[in-house]
């Protein structure tokens, strides 16, 4: 049972080090980090979200409600 248990264990650890790695890889592939903003409601992250992609600034957002109510607003670049 221990044996097992130490099989799946290192088999586990090595899957969630290749996830980190390519999630790493495929974050860093742009070059750009993203920019988060917390706002009040999903209004105001849509109308946020809006206005900085059709400034040029960035090309997409994501707007994602937390705990306490309140959203983040995520700029891409």
């Amino acid at each position: 049972m221990r044996k097992k248990f130490a099989k799946i264990a290192v088999i586990a650890a090595g899957v969630m080090m290749f996830s980190g790695a390519v999630g790493a890889t495929a974050q860093a592939a742009d070059g750009v980090p993203d920019k988060t903003y917390i706002v009040e409601s999903d209004a105001q992250c849509y109308a946020w979200g809006k206005a900085f992609v059709e400034s040029g600034e960035y090309k997409g957002f994501g707007c994602m409600v937390r705990a306490d109510g309140r959203w983040d607003l995520d700029l891409m670049k």
